[in-house]
């Protein structure tokens, strides 16, 4: 199976989460206990928001926060 959830400003600015976001994965951390056994892939990228080099920054660490 597979779920794909598309949020659109998910983290602004990189090392917070919105309300919205929040509401989401919320909702994917229900799914995941119900589901234990189900595997998660996580994809992002940066957009145009904030300077270059923080974006590029936190593009190539791989994470948020």
């Amino acid at each position: 199976m597979v779920i794909t959830i598309l949020a659109v400003n998910l983290f602004t600015p990189a090392t917070e989460v919105s309300s919205s976001g929040k509401g989401i994965l919320d909702q994917v951390g229900g799914f995941l206990k119900k589901y234990p056994a189900a595997s998660v892939q996580v994809r992002g990228h940066t957009d145009s928001t904030g300077s270059e080099s923080t974006n590029r920054t936190v593009s190539e660490s791989g994470r948020i926060g």
